[in-house]
């Protein structure tokens, strides 16, 4: 979609996104291993993989069977009547507090991204997650084609375990102002 070269020579990096892969239309991954791959190699093409910062995703999406078949019309009075259901049991306080949490995460190995399947038919609803496990896979491609570094959308929403698997990082002061904030220094491979 856009012209890489005029970008890099006149920025520091540029961060890419690699994500989202899908959409109500097309569920599936937030961002697939071959997909994002397959933005590297395009990116690769352009700029010099040292000024690629590779952005990947850090939260989860859930498409539901119904949401991806019904017309606009009918989502919008599902919704406005949920609102108003959700309103009713907030002041009525009997609504159940149902936690999907508890189900267990899939791993799909070609996509190398997680998922969890809850419900059934119309009501089946299916949640890609960027865990720890499909983070990692895909921080391995900022290793393997010595890319700049990752960045993400939006710090909050990750999975905490991703933490530990990050590369070292030292803190030193900014080269241009003494008194500015710290700078990060990457100290391992892909940081």
């Amino acid at each position: 979609v856009y012209d890489y070269a005029p970008q890099f020579s006149s920025a520091d990096f540029l961060s890419v996104m690699a994500y989202p892969e899908s959409d109500a239309t097309h569920p599936g991954p937030l961002a697939g291993y071959p997909w994002v791959e397959k933005v590297v190699r395009h990116v690769l093409e352009q700029v010099p993989a040292d000024k690629i910062s590779l952005g990947l995703p850090t939260y989860q999406t859930d498409w539901m069977e119904r949401r991806v078949r019904i017309s606009f019309r009918r989502r919008v009075a599902g919704r406005i009547k949920r609102v108003f259901a959700w309103v009713y049991r907030l002041f009525h306080r009997n609504g159940p507090v149902i936690h999907d949490d508890d189900t267990p995460l899939e791993w799909d190995s070609e996509m190398q991204s997680s998922y969890r399947i809850t419900g059934a038919g119309h009501k089946r609803q299916v949640t890609w997650v960027e865990d720890e496990r499909s983070f990692v896979a895909k921080l391995h491609l900022v290793a393997e084609y010595h890319l700049r570094g990752f960045s993400v959308w939006r710090i909050g929403l990750e999975d905490p375990h991703i933490w530990p698997e990050l590369p070292a990082a030292v803190r030193t002061p900014a080269a241009a102002s003494p008194s500015g904030p710290p700078t990060l220094i990457p100290g391992g491979a892909g940081g």
